[in-house]
């Protein structure tokens, strides 16, 4: 799952080749593939519009060049952690912010977040052959995206989304990249990681195969055992 500012791209996939076996073409299914128009910004949004009942405001962007934008504003404190602190300064003045209106902001975006995880992994589990649940009991969910820094999207899909695995965030800034690069600097190292990673030659990428392409789920094949008394006679 990839949380931005903007949007979350969930998907499900499986890497393997294409025979199920160790041995054949590597292939990268996509069961279920979404983008959902709710990110991090949600949170922004639905503390501008707490914080005008709370304040009595009627106008949140009096400017045109965004100097008191208070959505901005508080995206800033939000991303540096400085919004707890019960205070932000908007308009010349110091205004209160209840830790109850963060709570509840973060908990209506991150309750929206998971319900769209479980509509799009139950698209996907349709394409898994029966039986499904033990296969997917301990699936591992990979968080990534500057928006995966909120805590509590991984929190609720650690506690709250059917079928849960182990859930990994992956570092905003891949240090380790910027470092081979000779750079240290956090604002550059995610950049290197997409070069890094459109650096590998088409031959050696996976065999694509988008929702619509992975086949409808099939009955297992079974092995015949010679010698079974069971078998008819030749």
């Amino acid at each position: 799952m990839d949380v931005g500012a903007w949007t979350t791209d969930i998907s499900f996939f499986r890497l393997t080749d294409v025979s199920l076996t160790t041995k054949g073409v590597r292939t990268l299914a996509f069961y279920s593939a979404k983008t959902y128009r709710i990110a991090a910004d949600q949170i922004d949004e639905h503390l501008c519009d707490f914080l005008a009942e709370i304040w009595g405001v009627d106008q949140l962007l009096s400017s045109t060049d965004g100097n008191e934008d208070l959505a901005s504003l508080i995206r800033v404190e939000r991303e540096r952690g400085t919004l707890e602190s019960g205070n932000i300064h908007w308009k010349g003045e110091d205004r209160m912010v209840p830790s109850a209106t963060i709570e509840v902001a973060r908990l209506l975006t991150s309750s929206d977040v998971r319900r769209h995880f479980i509509q799009t992994q139950r698209e996907a589990y349709l394409k898994e052959i029966p039986p499904q649940e033990p296969k997917w009991r301990a699936f591992p969910i990979l968080v990534m995206g500057g928006g995966s820094e909120e805590k509590c999207l991984e929190d609720i899909l650690r506690k709250n989304v059917p079928l849960r695995g182990p859930v990994k965030r992956l570092p905003l800034t891949p240090l380790a990249f910027g470092e081979a690069a000779g750079s240290k600097v956090s604002s550059i190292s995610h950049r290197l990681a997409v070069s890094h990673g459109l650096s590998f030659p088409r031959a050696l990428w996976p065999e694509f195969l988008s929702p619509s392409a992975v086949p409808p789920p099939g009955p297992e094949k079974t092995k015949r055992i010679e010698g079974r008394g069971d078998d008819p006679p030749g």
